[in-house]
């Protein structure tokens, strides 16, 4: 069991969000174990301001939280990647935790939490290894761009996130985990909070509806009759929302 302190890099995709970005960074100066490196990835048309020991990196305009995601990962310094969105936080143990859990289950290449989704009716979701594996293949039993931890050499191996995708692009990075035998490991100590706010979310239901769509287009062949029908029916359900807050 490796006994060194992981090193781990924060990946913030940020795009015209200043306030959102500004109430982030906050959040993440309050963290009991100190990031790393914190890279924000700005790929917004106006620069946003950084603040002292944050890393910026200017992407294309507008080249979507994939790429961006992307390209810090590709930046980063560190051997563990830790993915958090804009508009989102963690809870103040999670950092900490994480790098607890890295030293204690040294085959997990992809660490997770359960998730709050914040708002008028809050909603948690957890992932459960040995029964959400095959869940992916058909809607998103909780991974997400904010709480999911990566081991950086793996994650490039793999791709990353498909950039083709304006959403489902999470579990499609978790699915390839998955499918490829790597290690994922959830721990309950610690939390990511999804903020529930009027500004569009990634997973609005436009953007959810062709992200699902051609998500299933890619993964058809390895689902089940039972599974493309469930995937229909997010997909249908997707169709009768005018919300697209909740992941």
């Amino acid at each position: 069991m490796p006994s060194a302190e992981p090193r781990i890099s924060v990946i913030i995709p940020t795009c015209d969000r200043h306030e959102r970005v500004a109430l982030c960074l906050s959040h993440l100066a309050r963290q009991q174990r100190a990031p790393d490196q914190v890279v924000l990835v700005d790929n917004g048309l106006e620069p946003v301001a950084v603040p002292p020991g944050v890393e910026c990196l200017r992407a294309p305009a507008r080249c979507g939280a994939s790429q961006a995601r992307n390209l810090g990962a590709a930046v980063a310094a560190h051997p563990w990647l830790a993915f958090l969105d804009d508009d989102d936080h963690w809870s103040d143990n999670y950092l900490a935790d994480l790098a607890r859990e890295i030293i204690q289950q040294p085959q997990a290449t992809l660490h997770l939490c359960p998730l709050r989704v914040e708002g008028p009716q809050p909603l948690d979701k957890r992932f459960q290894v040995g029964r959400d594996e095959r869940v992916l293949l058909y809607r998103n039993p909780g991974v997400v761009g904010s709480n999911l931890a990566v081991h950086r050499d793996t994650f490039l191996s793999l791709g990353g996130f498909d950039a083709r995708l304006p959403a489902a692009e999470d579990r499609a990075l978790g699915w390839r985990f998955v499918a490829q035998g790597q290690g994922v490991q959830v721990s309950d100590r610690r939390r990511a909070h999804l903020n529930h706010h009027e500004g569009e979310r990634l997973s609005h239901w436009r953007s959810r509806l062709r992200g699902n769509w051609r998500f299933y287009r890619a993964h058809r062949s390895v689902m089940s009759w039972r599974e493309q029908g469930k995937a229909m029916a997010v997909m249908a359900l997707c169709l009768w929302q005018d919300r697209g807050w909740r992941r």
